[in-house]
């Protein structure tokens, strides 16, 4: 069967420090249809996903290519955008845009934004509104609540260095280069709290769910819920497609499986459940 998803990520294991560091996990998405990649920072392992499509081209030039996911409250939507169609222009029409809000303290503190965490809902709905409106509209304008834009125009080669203050506002925002894929490349709304969910009715919007930190009685509730909802707004059952994220382990016997990794996804339960703000 095919694989829909495959992950790569960034390896910081050296065989020998004058080797060059690579992509693990791009062989192994060859000849699927789809690979994602991460957006985690200070872990020593996952990469900014923008530098690394140049990369895949080589890899997967038949594959779509997606971002699970981009933490929108750790830079400005804006850019965001620009960055992103760029790379929907490079690869041909061919990018999956999965977008988060982020939860872990240490990357917030790391970015100088630990002030911002309990406001980053709030900040992330305006940063999707605004990634949203800069795709689908040849100009765009936006006033909110976060930081304050008046009069850009971006192109690629007249880059901004947009400053924040106290709101999300700009007037007649026009993007350059549009993204290949119209109205917009397809968004995947990564979500593992119900206010998450409740998001996609807003805007009609996939979701990319994790058993992670509710049970599966609970995330299948919430994603029915969800669908039924899409559905109601007008969209139709086989355009739906909520992908799940899964922590998997291979191994000759379904005994080593079990056993190998035990220790280590008892820690990364633990993490996670530690960093999730209450």
């Amino acid at each position: 069967a095919d694989v829909e998803l495959a992950f790569a990520q960034h390896s910081h294991r050296l065989s020998n420090p004058g080797e060059p560091r690579r992509l693990d996990g791009v062989e192994f998405g060859v000849g699927k249809r789809r690979i994602e990649l991460g957006d985690v920072n200070f872990l020593g392992r996952v990469f900014d996903p923008c530098h690394a499509i140049g990369a895949l081209e080589r890899f997967a030039e038949r594959m779509r290519i997606g971002i699970a996911v981009s933490i929108l409250p750790f830079a400005n939507p804006v850019r965001i955008a620009e960055d992103y169609a760029m790379v929907d222009v490079i690869s041909n029409g061919r990018l999956d845009m999965g977008v988060g809000r982020g939860y872990q303290p240490r990357e917030f503190a790391m970015l100088g934004l630990a002030d911002q965490q309990q406001h980053s809902r709030a900040i992330f709905n305006e940063s999707l509104e605004v990634l949203i409106g800069l795709w689908e509209n040849e100009t765009f304008s936006y006033h909110g609540e976060h930081y304050q834009f008046d009069d850009v125009t971006l192109k690629t080669t007249d880059r901004l260095a947009l400053t924040a203050f106290e709101h999300y506002q700009f007037d007649d925002v026009t993007l350059t280069p549009r993204p290949v894929q119209q109205p917009r490349p397809p968004i995947i709304v990564a979500a593992i709290s119900p206010e998450t969910f409740n998001l996609v009715e807003k805007y009609g919007l996939n979701i990319m769910v994790t058993p992670t930190l509710m049970s599966l009685p609970e995330l299948k509730e919430h994603v029915i819920d969800a669908k039924q909802r899409l559905i109601k707004a007008g969209r139709t059952p086989e355009s739906l497609n909520f992908p799940m994220n899964w922590q998997m382990h291979l191994a000759p016997t379904r005994e080593e499986a079990e056993q190998r990794p035990a220790d280590s996804l008892a820690w990364y339960f633990n993490l996670v459940m530690d960093l999730v703000p209450k």
